[in-house]
């Protein structure tokens, strides 16, 4: 049985008309060492761990997706140029069929909180290693104890292992290294 979060309203997603609806940015923030995470609840009660996110506006640049979606979700600041992003990797969601830009962002200024309560249930900081998935889950499911939630279904870790190991090999490198090197291009 789900019990919903009592702030969060759970119905249809409302049509944007400002939204490039084949286009989500997903970004990769570390702060302090660990990994940015957002927990939500889904419509369907099912609650998922995934990277800040969400879709492009139409005529805004991947990066400028990026800024406002880290602002509007983290309430913090990012480097805002091109080159300060780095891709990752893209995906096709599965059953929507939108593109998923994977990128890593750097962090400038501010604290990471939940900016965005009506609609996360909260964020997590789950360290960068080699037991991220599991330790990503097992914040996922004290929150939810904490919260008195249950979701509909094992909660879902939306991180691509393959997308996950570049941005950990890359968070591993020296900054000023990570933003030369061939592997990461910038947008």
């Amino acid at each position: 049985m789900t019990k919903n979060h009592p702030k969060l309203p759970f119905s249809a997603a409302q049509l944007n008309p400002d939204q490039d609806e084949n286009h989500k940015v997903c970004v990769f923030l570390t702060y302090e060492g660990a990994m940015v995470l957002v927990l939500r609840q889904h419509p369907d009660g099912v609650v998922s761990v995934e990277p800040v996110g969400g879709k492009k506006k139409i005529g805004e640049t991947v990066p400028e997706a990026c800024v406002r979606e880290i602002r509007e979700e983290l309430g913090v600041e990012v480097e805002s140029h091109s080159s300060a992003f780095h891709h990752l990797g893209t995906d096709t969601h599965p059953v929507k069929g939108y593109d998923i830009t994977y990128l890593a962002g750097r962090h400038v200024s501010g604290v990471p909180k939940n900016a965005l309560p009506e609609e996360h249930l909260d964020i997590l900081h789950v360290p960068l290693g080699d037991n991220f998935r599991a330790e990503a889950l097992k914040q996922a499911e004290y929150r939810l104890l904490d919260l008195g939630i249950t979701s509909n279904g094992p909660v879902q870790l939306r991180v691509p292992q393959e997308i996950l190991s570049r941005y950990q090999k890359m968070a591993s490198m020296d900054p000023d290294k990570a933003a030369k090197h061939n592997d990461f291009t910038p947008v």
